[in-house]
């Protein structure tokens, strides 16, 4: 049997959280609610859980300061106050421990379990690859003495899940009563409130779209009940645990579960780059039914309604090549014609120039660089004539002449140029030791060949590169494991440079 959790008081101190913000938008108010009052408003509060001593020491221990830093740091600062060198290009901005509480709970089980398993929805991905179970503890033990003596959380106690675990009918009503003012009549985030919610911090935040499985606390049937009960802390979203009695909430439940349509990606070990004698030539080639089909979620680093979901990646070697396809879902084409105001349709992969290290997902640190391979969709054509059919230009006859483009002649490997004259447009090499410092490498270093096409809703992105290059770059021979992570930009949404939707690193075993 699963188990819940069920917010209680006993053996805690209260403290009410600091207003209620968003909670009563400007919006239209609800026509009917459940059987409230100012007291609900309390049950909003965030309960301070006092540190034992065993975790106190786990938190003062080298270890979880050390992985803190070199994971985590990067976004939620040194210190833990939110301000990484990657806050920057993240929205919204990262948790400042030191002042903001824990929306998802404080206990040193729920801070490891978040750790472990990320928000989806959110620019926190799960780290279950990147760091064990034990080094997890040590790293929650020390992000919640980050808080000081005290980590802000939630008293839980378990509870059974009941079998069937409630009644859609009676949830639907209980939802529309009680949550469709935010959460819209079909759980999509539209409610007439949603538009003026925002944080305690004052950062709009809109209700989650229930159809894409985006439970920032998880989905399954005990991490629903505990957010019905216990609420959000920090957010519009209120504890309903004296609201509404427990039979309620679980057919609460049973209805929020009926509305899940897209399941989340299952978390998955690794990539695996299987060996075959000859390697596809084509997207359609049969020879990639030999891959193992690894299908990754996507965590955008800018919030908003919609992102691609999920990165399916295949990957094949030679012995003296390596060979990617990546797919994904768009709903769009978007390639670069000239226009200001577009953005392309884009995919990466990163590595570690350190063989096996891992270096922070945000684009490495330090000494921990990162290599990168880029694909962006790029038009046949461009250029203003095809951005804008109807404009009336002069037209000079050194227009396509040599001396006309600076940027090309001094080498600039960002600048458009003639297939003959190197790697595929759209194809760029880069290297970054940390959120601001990617470099694309000359054009003479980019080996990596490939293409992508668009077709019904989805995009198929084949890379190639060699495993190994002469006095340079990063080896990848057969038999060994490194690590990798990818990127997905979404030209439609107006995803370019840091905004974009993420991986984590995950090992990638080359088979011998």
């Amino acid at each position: 049997m699963q188990s819940a959790i069920r917010g209680r008081n006993r053996g805690v101190r209260s403290e009410p959280l600091a207003g209620a913000r968003g909670a009563a938008p400007p919006g239209p108010a609800p026509t009917s609610g459940p059987p409230c009052s100012r007291g609900l408003l309390a049950l909003a509060a965030f309960l301070v859980l006092v540190l034992t001593p065993a975790e106190l020491h786990a938190a003062d221990g080298a270890r979880g300061r050390q992985l803190y830093v070199a994971q985590c740091g990067g976004c939620h600062g040194p210190e833990g106050a939110g301000d990484g060198p990657a806050a920057t290009f993240i929205y919204p901005r990262p948790r400042d421990f030191l002042g903001q509480p824990f929306k998802l709970g404080g206990s040193q089980e729920e801070v490891t379990r978040t750790i472990s398993r990320g928000i989806p929805g959110t620019s926190m991905p799960a780290f279950s690859s990147v760091i064990d179970e034990a080094d997890t503890a040590e790293v929650a033990a020390y992000v919640r003495s980050l808080a000081g003596a005290r980590a802000l959380g939630l008293s839980v106690e378990p509870v059974t899940v009941p079998d069937p675990v409630g009644s859609i009918a009676r949830g639907r009503d209980l939802y529309i009563e009680g949550c469709a003012n935010c959460h819209g009549q079909t759980g999509r985030g539209d409610g007439p409130s949603a538009p003026y919610l925002s944080d305690d911090t004052g950062i709009p935040i809109r209700p989650p779209n229930y159809a894409r499985a985006a439970f920032k606390g998880g989905s399954d049937p005990a991490a629903l009940f505990k957010r019905i009960s216990a609420g959000m802390p920090g957010t519009p979203m209120p504890a309903y645990a004296d609201a509404y009695p427990e039979r309620d909430r679980w057919d609460m439940v049973a209805f929020l579960q009926s509305l899940i349509t897209n399941q989340s990606a299952p978390p998955v070990d690794r990539v695996v780059a299987r060996r075959t004698d000859a390697l596809p030539v084509a997207a359609d080639d049969p020879a990639w039914s030999k891959a193992r089909d690894v299908t990754l979620a996507l965590n955008p680093l800018w919030q908003r309604p919609t992102w691609p979901p999920e990165l399916t990646v295949r990957a094949l070697h030679d012995g003296t090549t390596l060979a990617f396809q990546l797919q994904w879902p768009d709903a769009t084409e978007d390639r670069v014609i000239g226009r200001v105001q577009d953005f392309s349709d884009a995919v990466a992969l990163m590595l570690p120039e350190r063989p096996g290290a891992v270096p922070f997902v945000g684009m490495g640190q330090g000494d921990d660089v990162a290599r990168l391979v880029h694909w962006r969709a790029v038009a046949d054509r461009g250029g203003p004539r095809y951005a804008y059919p109807l404009l009336i230009r002069d037209s000079s006859p050194l227009e396509h002449g040599p001396d006309v483009y600076p940027a090309r002649i001094v080498g600039n490997p960002l600048s458009p140029r003639p297939p003959s004259e190197g790697p595929e447009p759209g194809l760029l090499e880069l290297i970054a030791a940390g959120p601001g410092t990617v470099t694309a490498l000359p054009r003479e270093h980019v080996h990596v060949r490939g293409g992508g096409n668009w077709s019904d809703g989805s995009w198929t992105v084949d890379l190639r590169r060699p495993m190994s290059v002469a006095s340079e770059d990063v080896p990848m021979p057969a038999g060994t494991v490194t690590n990798v992570a990818f990127a997905v930009w979404d030209g439609a949404a107006g995803d370019r440079n840091g905004q974009k939707s993420i991986t984590q690193w995950l090992p990638m075993e080359i088979e011998r």
